[in-house]
C-alpha cells in the first residue's frame, strides 16, 4: 500500500507550484481561495511524494512516498471492466452458464 498522507492534488503543467490537500475537493467548487483555507503551494522543483506520482517515476515514488506491505487476505471480487472484459480477484473457480443452458 503507497504511504500517502493526503486526498487530493491540485496541479497543472503550466504554472510552477501546485496544492496538494488533506481532504477531496467539492465537485462544485470552481474557486479555491488558498488565503481563507489556510493553504501552501508547494514549488514543482522540490521533488515530494505527490510530484513523483504525477510525473509517473517509480524509482522516484518508492523513494519519496515509500510503501507498507499489508498482510491480510485479497479479497474476492468480480469487476466489469468493459461489456465484454471482466476482473476476477482471489476466484478460485468458475462455472459459465450459457443461454442453453450448457456449462462450461
Amino acid at each position: 500500500m503507497l504511504n500517502a498522507n493526503f486526498k487530493s492534488i491540485l496541479y497543472t503543467p503550466e504554472l510552477n507550484y501546485y496544492l496538494v490537500l488533506n481532504h477531496l475537493l467539492d465537485s462544485d467548487m470552481q474557486t479555491l481561495d488558498i488565503t481563507k483555507k489556510g493553504l501552501i503551494l508547494q514549488d514543482r522543483n522540490i521533488k515530494s511524494c505527490p510530484l513523483t506520482l504525477l510525473e509517473n517515476d517509480l524509482t522516484e515514488i518508492q523513494t519519496y512516498c515509500g510503501y507498507s506491505v499489508v498482510d491480510s487476505p485479497v479479497p474476492k471480487a468480480v469487476y466489469r471492466l468493459t461489456a465484454d472484459l471482466i476482473l476476477l480477484s482471489n476466484i478460485t473457480q468458475l462455472t459459465i452458464k450459457f443461454e442453453n443452458n450448457d456449462t462450461l
